[in-house]
């Protein structure tokens, strides 16, 4: 009866620190599934956000499912990575499969960022260290990493690109400028302006025309033709 009633006591102090400690435990509210877990049941991510171990394995299930190259925390608004050591050392997915895929996907992306292509041959190039510019070991073409133009010593690509726009303004104007200003020698195509009133033209070429209707000048050009070509203009 004696050892009865012990064993009836320890099982009472036994139920008794059992409910003591279900009442002392910390509870979590999932901002996924709005259920109330326990800490221990949770995973914190590095951007310190946290969430039930049960909707981040979905999530990053979900997330790998659709091949996104990296799994981030699924808060809305944010962009922290999940690593892939933490998804092995908490255990957060059991499919092996799926890693292995994940880690393969990894790889293949970080061998993509190291990776240029020239943009004068196009062959690919490895990019392992954080200098500035790169030679392509096929064409020898040295160019800018960042933005794959010529290598531009002292500019930073903004200030590069904006004087290559304002190089391709003044080329443009002043094309433009020859186009109304000149005409083409018929004989070498080189412009040729002219800065008199006469229209008997010698390009540096030698070649001689006429300046309204471009044919080959002759002795009597402006004296009888079918254009009616006059020899001085104002």
């Amino acid at each position: 009866p004696y050892n009865k009633k012990l064993f009836i006591l320890e099982e009472c102090v036994k139920n008794y620190r059992e409910k003591q400690n279900s009442q002392n435990v910390l509870l979590f509210s999932c901002e996924i599934c709005y259920e109330d877990k326990p800490y221990s049941d949770t995973y914190v991510n590095k951007c310190g956000h946290r969430f039930c171990k049960s909707c981040i394995c979905d999530s990053i299930k979900e997330q790998m499912n659709n091949t996104w190259q990296k799994v981030h925390c699924p808060q809305h608004g944010c962009s922290q990575v999940i690593e892939l050591s933490d998804i092995n050392l908490y255990d957060l997915v059991d499919d092996k499969q799926l890693i292995n895929e994940y880690t393969e996907r990894l790889n293949k992306k970080m061998f993509e960022e190291q990776t240029i292509l020239c943009p004068k041959c196009h062959n690919s190039l490895l990019s392992l260290n954080s200098t500035v510019n790169a030679q392509c070991p096929h064409c020898k073409h040295e160019f800018c990493k960042k933005c794959l133009c010529v290598c531009h010593p002292g500019k930073t690509c903004e200030e590069w690109k904006k004087q290559v726009d304002d190089d391709n303004e003044n080329m443009r104007k002043t094309t433009e400028w020859i186009k109304q200003n000149t005409k083409i020698c018929p004989k070498c195509k080189n412009p040729i302006r002219k800065n008199g009133g006469c229209n008997h033209m010698t390009c540096s070429c030698g070649h001689q025309f006429c300046w309204l209707c471009m044919a080959d000048y002759t002795n009597t050009h402006f004296k009888s033709n079918t254009t009616g070509c006059i020899q001085f203009t104002n």
